[in-house]
């Protein structure tokens, strides 16, 4: 789903809402706040998963800033919503509503009540980095480079001042008074928003992030999805997992992603069917070892369409989510097991894959259970992905070539190859003994 589509589909429901249900969202106009203002009014401020990128500036980026504020700089506005204004206004429309949106109205509550019980005044729609780097600054929790810096001292100077900054004195209350009034004095943009919802919010979220736009999981992130905090929830548990397959699981949400995709891959990759389905593509394709696949399954790309249709459908029950979740738990457990036992850095890397950790997955949800057959599991699917003799279609694709993406008949390959290792490795518990012993070696 392209972000173009994404928001006119998200302003479609917004005036629906809006025109059905009452719903408008209202701002107080922008005004100019300086930053010692901004650091005492708006400290008490969160910034929701749901509609902002994690922190992500480098030192680089805030030193960058800092001296952006010195020479008065600054540009753009920081957007925010008044936790205490928005509940009331929305608890009097959600009061009498026993409809299809309730549950909108109501996430939106939870999210309003579960700030103020944080202490949390204000959540910020854009600007997370900045207000962030503007309280750590004038609360001193930030260390200036040491450093020779210019800065304007007075808005109407045509000529810079300079200051140096040492290591012993690199805070903003170890500043001389002239910087630390020049600081204090500079003008941010603060636009507040007092009536809104969770749509609102998603549409402020995506509008105004126009110089980085949001990716697909950002965007399905904003959505009001079940799925979406599932994911989260499976993100915060198992956080040592996707560190394992990715630097940093946060940035743009990639940890999201993969997770995201994994459940589509788990829950809508592979659909059972009471007919038979002949694969049109074939196993050795074209030779004489050619072999026709008949199965009871549909198989479906997995993709950023399909990962979309997963957050828009109904939510699993209790005891879905909670397999889900033991089935998460229970890989994160395995695979680290895994890479402590493995000597060998070419194949630890190799089983910190996230391919390889998405093919487990799916194999924990469809019949391995135990840690023996997982270590069996394991054996079998390192010997398939080595194979270049067996193939699919007439690209003569192998399985690890499969690996490298989940278009249809990457997902039925993997389906083939993953049955066939489910069959065997819950019945070969010899294998466990020369496994672990290769790995040590």
């Amino acid at each position: 789903m392209g972000n173009r589509k994404f928001r006119r589909g998200l302003k479609k429901n917004l005036k629906r809402l809006e025109r059905e249900f009452g719903i408008v969202v209202v701002r107080d106009d922008p005004r100019n706040e300086k930053l010692k203002n901004v650091a005492d009014n708006y400290i008490d401020f969160i910034a929701p998963a749901a509609f902002q990128r994690p922190k992500s500036w480098t030192p680089r980026l805030k030193k960058n800033y800092f001296e952006s504020i010195l020479m008065n700089r600054i540009e753009g506005s920081i957007i925010l919503v008044n936790i205490g204004l928005a509940l009331r206004a929305i608890k009097k429309k959600s009061a009498s509503l026993s409809n299809d949106y309730y549950k909108y109205f109501h996430k939106c509550i939870d999210l309003f009540e579960s700030c103020l019980e944080q202490g949390k005044k204000y959540i910020v729609l854009d600007g997370n980095n900045r207000l962030s780097f503007i309280i750590d600054l004038l609360t001193g929790q930030y260390s200036i480079p040491e450093g020779t810096y210019h800065y304007i001292a007075d808005k109407n100077d045509t000529t810079t001042s300079v200051f140096k900054v040492t290591r012993k004195s690199n805070t903003f209350d170890k500043l001389s008074p002239e910087v630390q009034n020049a600081i204090w004095s500079r003008i941010q943009v603060i636009t507040e928003y007092t009536q809104i919802d969770w749509l609102g919010m998603s549409d402020v979220f995506i509008n105004t992030n126009t110089m980085m736009s949001p990716n697909a999981q950002e965007l399905r992130n904003a959505l009001v999805s079940d799925w979406g905090d599932f994911v989260v929830k499976i993100r915060e548990l198992n956080i040592n997992l996707l560190g394992m397959m990715m630097k940093e699981p946060m940035n743009r949400l990639s940890g999201d992603d993969w997770i995201a995709k994994t459940l589509t891959f788990l829950i809508a990759g592979v659909e059972d069917t009471e007919n038979l389905v002949n694969f049109e593509r074939k196993i050795n394709q074209g030779k004489d070892s050619e072999r026709k696949i008949g199965v009871y399954v549909n198989c479906h790309a997995v993709n950023e369409s399909s990962t979309d249709k997963l957050y828009e459908s109904e939510f699993i029950d209790v005891d879905e989510q909670d397999h889900y979740l033991s089935l998460f738990a229970n890989l994160s457990s395995w695979i680290s097991k895994l890479v402590d036992l493995t000597k060998d850095p070419k194949e630890r890397k190799f089983i910190k894959s996230k391919s390889l950790i998405q093919n487990f997955a799916w194999l924990l949800d469809n019949g391995i259970e135990t840690y023996e057959e997982f270590l069996n599991a394991y054996e079998l699917y390192r010997k398939a992905y080595a194979d270049n003799n067996t193939t699919y279609g007439e690209d003569e694709a192998t399985f690890k070539n499969a690996c490298s993406g989940l278009s249809m008949a990457n997902v039925e390959f993997r389906y083939i190859i993953l049955s066939e290792i489910i069959s065997k490795a819950t019945n070969m518990d010899e294998i466990i003994a020369s496994l672990e012993a290769s790995l040590e070696q």
